[in-house]
């Protein structure tokens, strides 16, 4: 008698994909979405559950998912790399939960740009990836210290093509309750500058 093979459900599948396939071509049709982020996608999908009858939104830390008042408080690190200034230029950036685990990380080619430059686009792209999580405290870690001066309010702005980049940052940093900036020594920084430089490297720009 031949055994029946047992069909797999769909949690298997998107596990199989999550885990072992290729998705390039998925990055290739929503351009700055990177592998890792799609593979956290399907992860929080699979994780994702219900807590008195309330839909828990995937993507938080499950400690911080308490009685839906509390905002989820994440770390943003994140860096800008320009090879050439201006050169051929990256984001990269990492967000991570306080006890330190990484829920997200991504990066982004950006064409033309100065290291500055790169460092407000990384910034900007990283904040609307947690405004897409849901997150409501967080806070920034970059090791521009000129950034980080800015954003706080500290120096003046003097560059003209920054303006535009520091009023952007500045909208998605209002759509949170809490937000705080500060600097870091780059060794502290060493995965979201891996992030920015991929972002170059994958575009086969020297």
């Amino acid at each position: 008698m031949t055994r029946r093979r047992k069909e797999p459900d769909a949690r298997q599948i998107i596990r199989f994909v999550a885990e072992q396939e290729s998705l390039a071509l998925t990055c290739d049709e929503f351009p700055g979405t990177s592998e890792e982020r799609l593979r956290q996608i399907l992860r929080d999908f699979l994780t994702e559950t219900h807590a008195g009858g309330r839909r828990v939104r995937p993507g938080l830390p499950a400690a911080e998912k308490t009685d839906g008042k509390s905002p989820a408080r994440v770390e943003v690190f994140t860096d800008g790399a320009a090879r050439g200034n201006p050169g051929p230029a990256g984001a990269g950036w990492v967000i991570r939960e306080p006890a330190g685990c990484v829920l997200t990380e991504g990066h982004a080619f950006l064409g033309r740009r100065t290291n500055n430059e790169a460092e407000y686009e990384a910034v900007i792209r990283a904040l609307k990836v947690v405004a897409d999580l849901g997150a409501r405290d967080v806070a920034l870690r970059s090791d521009s210290e000129l950034l980080v001066r800015q954003i706080n309010g500290q120096y003046r702005i003097r560059e003209p093509r920054l303006e535009g980049l520091h009023r952007a940052a500045r909208d998605v940093i209002q759509g949170f309750r809490r937000f705080e900036a500060r600097h870091i020594p780059r060794e502290q920084n060493g995965d979201a500058d891996r992030q920015a430089n991929r972002a170059i490297d994958e575009a086969g720009t020297a």
